[in-house]
């Protein structure tokens, strides 16, 4: 677990690098009521993370091994950790527009929706999916928790997103 979360981070570190120039791009477009460089900016924005979780994915679907050999080459630990690593690696698509997601909720002024899909990912869905899966069907179905909790936030973060934004830009066109 903890092999997956270090190389899992080094993956995100991009993705929390894309959010720190997106955000106050989305940020600053919202104040100024500009809407459509603000969709153009999210559209860009989504597409780039969505980028990032496809290297994500390839990597660690194509080379887990060697990842994890650059740790410890122990034989249990790499049969554990390849089929880890692969499972893992499906939620990306998913994590990745979810991040985002919660970046352009802070940019819009909403924090809660922020806090909400963060705190439902972690906390609600990928803990006690992990414990639930371990219990059932033991440790190769813990790995898919991951996807499945981050496939559950994701609908929940992009229904809110949309109705959301839908919202803001209606509110933003009036006073324009």
């Amino acid at each position: 677990m903890g092999l997956i979360f270090r190389m899992q981070s080094f993956f995100l570190m991009m993705v929390f690098g894309l959010t720190q120039g997106y955000l106050p791009i989305v940020g600053y477009n919202f104040g100024h009521n500009n809407p459509e460089r603000m969709k153009k900016t999210i559209l860009i924005g989504n597409a780039a993370a969505l980028s990032f979780g496809v290297i994500g994915f390839a990597v660690f679907q194509l080379f887990p091994e060697v990842i994890i050999k650059l740790f410890n080459s122990d034989p249990k630990l790499l049969n554990i950790g390849v089929s880890a690593l692969k499972r893992v690696s499906l939620s990306y698509f998913f994590m990745v527009l979810n991040i985002i997601g919660v970046a352009t909720f802070q940019a819009v002024g909403k924090g809660m929706p922020s806090f909400a899909i963060t705190f439902l990912r972690q906390a609600v869905f990928l803990v006690p999916g992990m414990y639930i899966l371990g219990e059932i069907f033991g440790l190769d179905a813990v790995w898919y928790s991951f996807p499945i909790a981050e496939l559950t936030a994701f609908i929940i973060m992009s229904t809110w997103l949309m109705a959301s934004i839908k919202d803001s830009m209606s509110k933003m066109r009036e006073t324009v």
